[in-house]
């Protein structure tokens, strides 16, 4: 068990489609440049943006750490 288990805190809360959008934008990256940063196609990113999928496991944990710490973290 961690100690997120123990607290019940969630580290990685889900990401709403306008979350994935504006963080892109305000990176200045296009989808295909967001998605290669991300290790996810572009296609993906075009999903979560759409709000038919949302970002998940990794891709979900990377966003959070961009989100917090700014995209320049991922490169």
């Amino acid at each position: 068990m961690t100690d997120a288990d123990r607290t019940d805190e969630i580290l990685y809360p889900p990401m709403e489609a306008a979350e994935v959008r504006r963080l892109r934008q305000e990176s200045g990256l296009s989808q295909a440049g967001f998605a290669g940063l991300l290790g996810a196609h572009k296609r993906t990113v075009q999903r979560w943006e759409a709000g038919s999928t949302r970002p998940t496991g990794a891709a979900l944990a990377l966003l959070t750490v961009a989100k917090r710490r700014g995209i320049q973290i991922l490169t």
